[in-house]
């Protein structure tokens, strides 16, 4: 019996991570499945900036990276009745007629969410507005870069198919599908995360701990898909004011500083790190973020989504800030934060004192943030993929 045909789109490069999270491995073994990287289609630095490094898996049959709508066009003009997943994190008007013209060819669109947010950490149309008036240099350019999203996000909206299912990971997102969208109750792709966890029985040796969720706000690699990026002047100074802000947590609360890097750190940035944080009290863990989650006293965060693992364990969450800050990064916090009824540290003023009742797990908060973000469905054993399994295998 031939095996259905899955296409997943990717925008971000095809490493083993990726393939993980995004079920090439659980669906291979009953599926012909095929990862597209088109992150190209979006923007051609993309691969350039994520370099060949991360292309290692790419000599692979299975796997395609696709560079312009000429070669996508190409690869689809005889493809019927397959399934197909938009894992992208970008939008454009001629990918939406792409999938179009996949669904009148009998396909099926599948809609997956990774992670779902709070609407609250996006800046308004207003607040982009004065931000924009703010930045007195860029004005004209900024004004009209607003207008001109505003009205290509619309169209493109309006072009893109609706999914034939969706596994929705909290409750909020159902109301945004048509009635003709098919909801599955699932999680996001942290809750994955959680439950292979807690299979696992090894006990860690660290205990009296607050860990820091990095993100790397000033070396993310999308910040450079855009050639034009320049290094964030208060750099530094952030980088001073935040060791500071842990070395009073240590002082006050005797717990030792653990640093949780980014997946998508360099070696380059891992070094700086490690040189900024080298006095014993601080540790930097590179990769095994969710065990050191799960048995941590704090957990600190700017504005990583990981955030998800520490509701799930219900551990102590403090949000800090910089006010220099960009502020689309400052409204990201400031919105997660206020979700989980929580406020956020500006790590720049010491003029303010933490005290352990801010360390309170409210269970009403957290469960209402698991339901409406984090796991729509009660009674979630299965994986995504797993479950995606499930319910396309006949």
């Amino acid at each position: 019996m031939q095996k259905k045909k899955i296409i997943i789109f990717l925008s971000q490069p095809i490493d083993k991570r990726n393939l993980q999270r995004f079920g090439y491995y659980s669906l291979k073994k009953n599926f012909q499945v095929e990862i597209w990287n088109i992150s190209g289609l979006f923007n051609k630095n993309i691969n350039k900036v994520y370099g060949k490094k991360s292309q290692i898996y790419i000599n692979n049959k299975n796997f395609l990276e696709v560079n312009s709508y000429y070669q996508t066009l190409k690869l689809i003009k005889n493809l019927k009745k397959i399934y197909f997943v938009d894992c992208t994190t970008y939008k454009s008007f001629v990918f939406g007629l792409i999938q179009k013209y996949l669904v009148l060819r009998g396909a099926r669109k599948i809609n997956v969410t990774s992670c779902l947010l709070p609407e609250e950490i996006h800046m308004s149309k207003k607040e982009k507005l004065i931000d924009i008036l703010f930045n007195k240099s860029n004005l004209i350019t900024g004004v009209i870069s607003l207008i001109f999203n505003y009205i290509s996000n619309i169209l493109t909206k309006f072009f893109y198919p609706i999914p034939n299912y969706s596994f929705i990971s909290g409750l909020k997102e159902k109301l945004s599908y048509s009635p003709k969208t098919k909801i599955v109750y699932s999680h996001c792709f942290d809750y994955d995360l959680f439950l292979q966890e807690n299979k696992k029985k090894k006990n860690l040796i660290y205990s009296n701990y607050a860990l820091f969720i990095d993100a790397i706000i000033f070396d993310h690699p999308e910040l450079f898909f855009n050639k034009n990026y320049n290094k964030d002047p208060i750099e530094k100074k952030y980088f001073s004011d935040l060791k500071r802000f842990f070395n009073d947590l240590n002082k006050k609360f005797n717990y030792k500083i653990f640093i949780a890097i980014h997946p998508r750190s360099n070696n380059l940035y891992k070094n700086k790190l490690k040189k900024i944080f080298k006095e014993k009290k601080f540790k930097i863990i590179d990769g095994q973020t969710a065990k050191f989650i799960k048995k941590s006293k704090l957990v600190i965060s700017h504005n990583s989504s990981a955030i998800q693992l520490a509701i799930l364990w219900k551990r102590p969450i403090i949000f800090c800030h910089h006010n220099k800050m960009k502020e689309y990064n400052k409204k990201y916090i400031a919105g997660l934060s206020s979700t989980l009824k929580k406020r956020s540290y500006d790590i720049e003023t010491a003029k303010f004192s933490i005290l352990k009742k801010d360390f309170q797990v409210i269970d009403k908060h957290y469960n209402n943030y698991i339901k409406n973000y984090i796991q729509s469905s009660k009674h979630s054993k299965l994986s995504t993929w797993e479950k995606f399994y499930e319910i396309f295998k006949k």
